[in-house]
């Protein structure tokens, strides 16, 4: 049987599952790993309209 985690651990789990639930997400923060980039520098990397980079760029910060 396992302990449950410890609160904290388990809201950065829960964040962190979040940040990284989508791959424009993924993708986006393998591009911004590498460089500063706006939402639409990604969107253009991506191929991805700006509306949903835009979306996916709040959700990693509201995660952060």
């Amino acid at each position: 049987m396992e302990l449950p985690a410890k609160s904290e651990e388990a809201s950065l789990d829960r964040r962190l599952i979040k940040a990284l639930g989508h791959p424009v997400r993924i993708r986006a923060l393998e591009v911004l790993n590498a460089r500063v980039a706006s939402p639409s520098e990604l969107a253009k990397e991506l191929g991805e309209p700006l509306g949903n980079v835009a979306y996916h760029v709040k959700v990693l910060e509201a995660n952060d």
